[in-house]
């Protein structure tokens, strides 16, 4: 097996990555709804969920978090993209670097 790591420049949740430390986002899944948003599940773990819900609220490539289950300190949230993040699809860039789901993203 062959682990790589590599940066994708997505504005997706930059601005709340930088701005709560220790957080780990692991991304599930992206899907667009029928007539609706373009929206990402992602497992999140950090010290504190305030923090991060207070962060994704003011950041423009993310709107209305919603946890939909709480597992050994992580919480799987589904966001819908926004503003500048609607462009790309983070799921067609990963998998053009061959990645898939399953991947994480950290920022410590």
């Amino acid at each position: 097996m062959i682990i790589a790591e590599y940066t994708v420049a997505h504005p997706l949740l930059r601005q709340t990555l930088n701005r709560v430390t220790g957080i780990s986002v692991d991304w599930e899944n992206s899907y667009t709804r029928p007539n609706g948003p373009m929206q990402i599940l992602a497992w999140v773990t950090c010290d504190d969920f305030e923090e991060f819900e207070s962060a994704v609220s003011d950041d423009p490539s993310a709107t209305n978090p919603t946890v939909l289950t709480s597992v050994d300190g992580r919480s799987l949230y589904r966001l819908d993209y926004a503003g500048e993040s609607r462009e790309t699809s983070v799921m067609t860039m990963l998998m053009d670097l061959g990645g898939g789901p399953g991947e994480s993203y950290r920022h410590e």
